[in-house]
């Protein structure tokens, strides 16, 4: 066994507390150590999400706003030792449109503003713990019209200050699907879809299946299926169509390169722009032209939220003197670096768009 090449992958997934409780009489005694200070700091940190979530819980609820929490914490209660799931934020979800007024009972009562906030999302800090509120389950630009209204949608699948373990099976999948487009996907979120298939016995199976088709992602759901099925021998409890072993050794290799949000493999630093340019209808070239436009002229409302921009709030006719705004303004930061990426993205070889593309359809993200 090359126990540095798994201790590297259990640090890159965030998996050494579960790899420790479950193979700890099998190591080496000399590689004991690192695998039992994860398995330590994951209860560590999990006792004090626990604590942190509740305070936050309390204070919302205190000032009359209903919240709950999703992935993370409602996940771990599934698994057989909840403290050994990992997580990097809690995430709280609150009504659409009360946003501003969780905030403001969050800063009174210690939670401090980090970077990342934005219109439906608040980033903070707690007692070193990061937390995400947001008052939307899926943003704009990452998801079909008709996914968004139906997720953003979710108060009406509340309940006790829980989320409705059906609706939260869809959100896993959704979410999913947004980081293996996006920067690229880890083991860990394929586990929160096990643990939930095999220990959840809330989950009404025909209500999943009909919403899938529904919002379009029945497809890529049960090539997830295929690969649970295959990497830890769970059987979702619904028929679906297996993938193919070539499939199944690409995505495996590639998850395993990820980490745990794909940050770990180079090969996915230009993922989330070519795969969004991919999965597009119509020729690559005419989509280079018409995605290269959209990046040297955002539209109006992207733009408004530029820096040195608000000028143009209510002022659509002064959208070419924000791109000029823009333009000076990213040469006097030298900040090239989104830009660029988009560029690269969009101009690799048609053969490399053809192999991502192929991926995406195998995967059901994509119709051939």
């Amino acid at each position: 066994m090359d126990w540095d090449g798994i201790a590297e992958l259990c640090r890159n997934h965030e998996l050494g507390g579960v790899f420790y409780f479950q193979c700890k009489d099998f190591l080496p005694k000399e590689k004991l150590e690192a695998f039992e200070r994860a398995y330590g700091t994951a209860l560590f940190y999990f006792a004090n999400r626990e604590k942190a979530v509740a305070t936050a819980t309390e204070i919302l609820t205190r000032t009359g706003i209903p919240s709950f929490s999703v992935k993370g914490l409602e996940v771990a209660r599934l698994y057989p030792v909840p403290g050994l799931r990992t997580m990097g934020d809690n995430d709280l979800i609150v009504p659409p449109g009360r946003l501003g007024e969780a905030v403001a009972a969050l800063r009174e009562n210690g939670f401090r503003e980090a970077h990342g906030s934005g219109e439906h999302t608040w980033s903070a800090s707690y007692q070193g713990l990061h937390f995400e509120i947001h008052d939307r389950l899926v943003g704009d630009s990452e998801y079909e019209q008709e996914q968004m209204a139906f997720f953003n949608d979710y108060m009406p699948y509340v309940k006790d200050g829980r989320l409705n373990w059906d609706f939260h099976f869809l959100f896993l999948v959704i979410h999913l699907r947004k980081h293996f487009i996006g920067s690229g996907i880890g083991v860990r979120q394929f586990i929160d879809l096990a643990v939930a298939i095999r220990n959840c016995p809330e989950l009404h199976w025909d209500w999943i299946e009909e919403k899938l088709r529904e919002e379009k992602l029945e497809r890529f759901a049960h090539a997830c299926y295929a690969l649970i099925e295959e990497w830890f021998g769970i059987v979702a409890p619904v028929g679906f169509e297996r993938l193919d072993a070539e499939t199944v050794a690409e995505v495996t290799e590639k998850v395993l390169k990820n980490g745990v949000f794909g940050f770990k493999n180079e090969e996915n630093r230009l993922n989330g722009m070519t795969n969004k340019f991919v999965l597009q209808s119509g020729s690559f070239r005419k989509r280079r032209i018409i995605l290269m436009t959209k990046s040297l002229f955002p539209n109006y409302k992207i733009m408004q939220g530029y820096p040195g921009c608000s000028f143009l709030k209510g002022r659509p006719w002064l959208l070419p003197a924000a791109w000029i705004r823009r333009f000076l303004f990213i040469g006097q930061k030298k900040n090239y670096s989104v830009r660029a990426q988009t560029v690269s993205g969009i101009l690799q070889s048609d053969e490399m768009l053809e192999k991502k593309k192929d991926l995406l359809v195998r995967m059901g993200l994509r119709e051939p």
